[in-house]
């Protein structure tokens, strides 16, 4: 049996940096999530897989609006013609904060949308070959207090009430797991689930949303990842979907061909021009890409510049994030060209007077600035 894993859809009709389509009348970027949405279903279709599961966040709000609902149950539809069953658990953006509410997509499961399930409560499904534990979100809806041991005895429980019979046994869930990261830096926590909370050593795979970038924690532990990009912390990260093969015993990671991010980045020289700076950008022949341009000179050189003109040139075949000025102040100037030749303390009194400071603060500030430099340098 095959089977897809995949989650953080976060469908937005009002995602940053996107244009309007004068066409559909959607924005852009939402055009390219609902792209990226229908890769995965055409994939599955293509490759004999008839199970989706869907590791939550359909929507980045809890109250998405009515065309989200329509473009999330046209996907649903499509998922149907190509005989593919989803079957979805919550996450963050999905639930809601009350006890008696409702998830984002609860309205479609009780409408009987056709091969959609939405996983309310914890529990367990037997397949031939494969068996899979579904952790919803662990929202207030539960009234949990200690939500790591709520999460061991939960699995536990689940377990127990519908064991295991044979095939690769899968946990997914929605959750933040130790060792997660996301943008760079490592991703801390105050609910973090370590492994042994999510009794990984009973599983062959533990699979979750939420953390938007792919990635493997630990030999079982897994994030699908979403399948396009948010925002610029994600520009580098590979979007996709996990393909699970339990006759082969195979968890591989599929890459969906996504609009890339691109920082480019201009110094200014003395002098230079606005039509420099755009021809210079049009040599490069850069299209549909989401940009982020930082601009860094001094600023009577950025001042000259006509921005209204430059962003329009930038987002001509790309969409445009912003343009940034980085403006070198004298100060920052002369550190640089003078850093071979200063030593720390020096460098220190030099900005520090700089600052609006009396005598005494000044004296003050830089000797506890040389005694922290005499313990790191």
């Amino acid at each position: 049996m095959k089977a897809i894993f995949t989650g953080d859809w976060h469908l937005n009709s009002s995602m940053p940096y996107g244009v309007v389509n004068d066409k559909t009348g959607l924005n852009s970027r939402f055009e390219d999530v609902l792209k990226s949405a229908e890769y995965l279903l055409k994939y599955a279709s293509q490759n004999d897989i008839s199970v989706v599961y869907f590791l939550g966040d359909a929507f980045k709000s809890r109250l998405p609006n009515s065309v989200e609902q329509r473009e999330f149950a046209r996907l649903l539809m499509k998922a149907h013609s190509y005989g593919i069953t989803i079957y979805a658990i919550a996450g963050n953006h999905d639930d809601t904060n009350s006890t008696w509410g409702a998830t984002s997509f609860d309205a479609l499961d009780l409408l009987r949308v056709p091969s959609f399930h939405v996983i309310a409560e914890p529990s367990a499904q037997q397949w031939p070959d494969l068996y899979i534990v579904r952790i919803p979100w662990t929202s207030n809806r539960f009234l949990i207090k200690d939500k790591k041991k709520w999460m061991r005895e939960t699995i536990s429980n689940v377990m127990t009430t519908t064991p295991p019979r044979a095939g690769i046994r899968v946990l997914i869930l929605h959750e933040t797991i130790q060792g997660s990261k996301t943008e760079g830096y490592q991703f801390t926590s105050t609910e973090e689930f370590s492994d042994k909370d999510l009794w990984a050593d009973r599983f062959d795979y533990v699979i979750s949303g939420h953390i938007h970038r792919y990635q493997k924690i630990e030999p079982n532990i897994y994030y699908t990842g979403s399948v396009d990009r948010v925002d610029f912390g994600e520009r580098k990260d590979p979007k996709g979907f996990l393909v699970l093969d339990s006759i082969k015993k195979t968890l591989d990671f599929i890459k969906i061909p996504t609009r890339d991010f691109q920082e480019i980045k201009f110094s200014l020289s003395s002098g230079i021009s606005t039509q420099e700076i755009i021809d210079e950008f049009n040599f490069y022949n850069i299209k549909n890409k989401v940009l982020k341009i930082i601009i860094k000179g001094h600023s009577q050189d950025i001042h000259k510049l006509d921005s209204l003109g430059l962003r329009a040139a930038f987002s001509q075949n790309n969409l445009l994030s912003g343009v940034e000025f980085d403006v070198i102040r004298e100060f920052e100037q002369r550190i640089s060209e003078m850093k071979t030749e200063l030593s720390y303390p020096e460098m220190l009194r030099l900005y520090l007077q700089q600052k609006t400071l009396t005598a005494v603060q000044l004296d003050d500030i830089y000797h506890k600035g040389l005694k922290i430099l005499g313990s790191v340098v």
